[in-house]
């Protein structure tokens, strides 16, 4: 069971990251929006997929994902 200062390192993470996919989806929608007014082509709304796609790429961390996985799986044994 995780103790409190293994989830106090999380959440700064968490609340970086969170604040990444909220920048990445407010960009793609902007993107979206301007593209949209400047040509009247719903195809700019792609924009919101790509930078999501973008943002994971840059922002995100597997690593993390897999140093927890084998903690779990450390303590199964």
């Amino acid at each position: 069971m995780p103790d409190s200062r293994d989830q106090a390192k999380a959440s700064p993470a968490l609340r970086r990251r969170l604040f990444w996919l909220l920048a990445c989806t407010a960009l793609g929608l902007g993107i979206g929006l301007i593209g949209h007014a400047l040509t009247s082509s719903p195809k700019w709304f792609l924009a919101l997929p790509a930078t999501l796609a973008a943002g994971w790429l840059f922002f995100a961390n597997p690593e993390q994902c897999l140093a927890a996985r084998r903690e779990e799986d450390a303590h199964a044994e």
